[in-house]
């Protein structure tokens, strides 16, 4: 495999693949261990954090997949973006739930569904197209797209569904998902096919 060495920016990206289903798999371990999903603070605070290495992680995923797909992948940055405000948001709520505060998720109007619930769907859905997109393109890594696919199908299931047992898979498939070109990433590895990292 080609190796070159990493722009900074391009370590910034590997390293959002990790640690970004790493802290949300955090978040969920510790909403788990506190309060319940939705409803801890510990865990609202690592999601805010995990969004954050997630956004950086759809952006990496979308420069990989727009040399053979680049409407979707245009579209995929859209969605993602979208639905990282929504996973922002929900780990406020979270917050301000175990703060014994409102509960917007519980909410019903056009304010919590643009917030919440609308941005909130288009995360998990964003990470099946990508994963999609990841598996149809022409790169080294791209089964990574089935366990993202399956992460994101698993993702809302667990949660609208309150499925505590379950919670913790998706992270896990999101990080099967991501971590292998993450580390690619910053190890200079080509991922794209095209010779660069």
């Amino acid at each position: 495999m080609h190796t070159l060495t990493p722009s900074p920016r391009t370590k910034l990206i590997g390293a959002g693949m990790i640690l970004g289903p790493l802290l949300l798999l955090a978040s969920t371990a510790a909403s788990l261990s506190g309060d319940g999903l939705g409803e801890d603070s510990a865990g609202g605070v690592l999601q805010i954090h995990a969004f954050v290495g997630l956004m950086l992680a759809t952006i990496g995923l979308t420069e990989l997949c727009q040399r053979h797909l680049p409407r979707a992948a245009a579209a995929l940055t859209l969605m993602a973006a979208l639905g990282v405000a929504g996973g922002v948001a929900y780990g406020l709520n979270s917050i301000y739930v175990d703060m014994g505060a409102m509960d917007l998720n519980e909410q019903t109007g056009a304010t919590t569904s643009l917030a919440l619930q609308l941005p909130g769907l288009l995360f998990p859905l964003s990470f099946i197209g990508l994963g999609l997109a990841l598996f149809r393109s022409a790169i080294p890594l791209r089964w990574c797209g089935l366990a993202l696919i399956a992460g994101g199908v698993l993702f809302p299931i667990s949660r609208i569904g309150d499925i505590e047992a379950l919670a913790p898979v998706p992270d896990i498939l999101f990080l099967l998902g991501l971590a292998p070109i993450g580390l690619a990433l910053l190890r200079g590895r080509d991922v794209d096919g095209a010779g660069a990292p």
